[in-house]
């Protein structure tokens, strides 16, 4: 088939939404050898239409590369990237845009303010004398350059366990940078700090976490190699003075997350597994413990309607204080617990305001007072 014949055929097909023919069309020139700005489009936004937004990317970056300022295939790759979650290279995307087509679209690449948040929420306890945990949340999110963003977010626990009154204060910061197409570093940092008392005893926790990992995202895949080093000391006193040897916990975690978008999702799911290997150890008045374990954690996000986002978690293993969330601050919290699992609704109720809330179930079985805990947590997101 000749080139004007192709053509002819794609834009009848196009003109006809019959995204699918647009696609075996598309396909089969490129494999004949009739490779062009013009099929790469056309191949892409019907595999746009179509929500398969892994293989349209590919197309719109190799139409770029034909006709690098073309305003509609840039347009497309931006809410192509958008839509697959990767928000610094639809922004770079958008920086190239003509100020006409920015405007038109409503974007503005070079705001230094991206995101607000605000969360209050509670955990309760199957544990005798344990009273409900309340918690509040803030966080804010702003671009520091060209191609970072930073997220920050501030915690406060207040919470009474058999007569112990304790306040926790939480500071998480995580950091995003754009290394080039499909390659993004990130760093966090997470502080901890408890204080409480009774009426015999008082205690102070401080905790630290540091994590690094380098995110690779070929085709429908994406890989992150990282690496999480977690400090948490604890200082008891008596009220007379007395103070006791500290004890400290200290983990290294080695690990490997996986993302996948499946096509049978056609863009709406995505699949998570991460797997960690820790080295963990605890030095106590008592006993000084080293041991090593392993981290198991599986994540699916899923678009069962445009109003509607869901994502559940589930994790097992011992799971000590890490920056190892990227979403609600809380879900960073120390614990020991064996399994954990959890769902967020998110409710998009304009382009700038979404609503969401989540469930989180905590269950220790391997102790002599084996419990649950349950987490409730609701939060309003604002993009300025």
């Amino acid at each position: 088939m000749s080139y004007p014949e192709i053509l002819d055929q794609t834009d009848a097909a196009f003109q006809k939404a019959n995204w699918k023919e647009v696609v075996h069309i598309c396909e089969k020139a490129i494999a004949e050898g009739n490779d062009a700005f013009v099929i790469r489009q056309y191949l892409g936004i019907a595999y746009y239409r179509q929500k398969q937004y892994t293989q349209a990317l590919p197309h719109f970056r190799k139409a770029l590369a034909y006709f690098g300022s073309e305003s509609i295939t840039q347009e497309y790759l931006y809410f192509t990237l958008l839509s697959l979650g990767r928000n610094l290279e639809a922004n770079a995307v958008a920086k190239e845009m003509e100020l006409e087509e920015q405007t038109r679209l409503g974007l503005r690449p070079n705001r230094k303010w991206t995101f607000i948040y605000l969360e209050p929420g509670a955990k309760l306890s199957t544990l005798e004398g344990l009273k409900p945990m309340i918690l509040t949340t803030f966080g804010i999110g702003h671009r520091l350059g060209q191609a970072m963003e930073t997220y920050h977010a501030g915690n406060y626990i207040a919470q009474e366990n058999n007569g112990f009154r304790y306040q926790q204060y939480q500071y998480y910061l995580l950091n995003q940078g754009l290394i080039m197409p499909n390659q993004t570093i990130e760093t966090a940092l997470h502080l901890v700090g408890m204080d409480g008392k009774n009426n015999a005893f008082g205690m102070e926790q401080r905790g630290i976490a540091l994590y690094g990992g380098w995110r690779w995202t070929p085709a429908k895949w994406e890989i992150t190699p990282q690496l999480t080093w977690t400090n948490l000391r604890t200082t008891l006193q008596t009220n007379t003075g007395t103070r006791f040897k500290d004890s400290t916990a200290t983990t290294t975690q080695l690990g490997l997350a996986l993302g996948y978008w499946p096509r049978i999702g056609k863009g709406r799911i995505w699949l998570g597994w991460q797997n960690e290997l820790a080295f963990h150890k605890y030095e106590t008045l008592l006993e000084d413990n080293s041991q090593t374990f392993f981290l198991m954690k599986a994540r699916i996000w899923a678009q069962i309607h445009p109003k509607l986002n869901l994502t559940t978690f589930y994790y097992a293993g011992r799971v000590p204080l890490a920056a190892e969330d990227k979403g609600s601050l809380f879900l960073n919290a120390p614990d020991l617990t064996t399994k954990k699992w959890g769902l967020m609704a998110e409710f998009p109720l304009t382009a700038k305001i979404s609503l969401y809330g989540v469930y989180q179930q905590e269950v220790k079985e391997k102790s002599n007072t084996p419990y649950q805990n349950h987490v409730i947590i609701t939060g309003i997101k604002i993009k300025p």
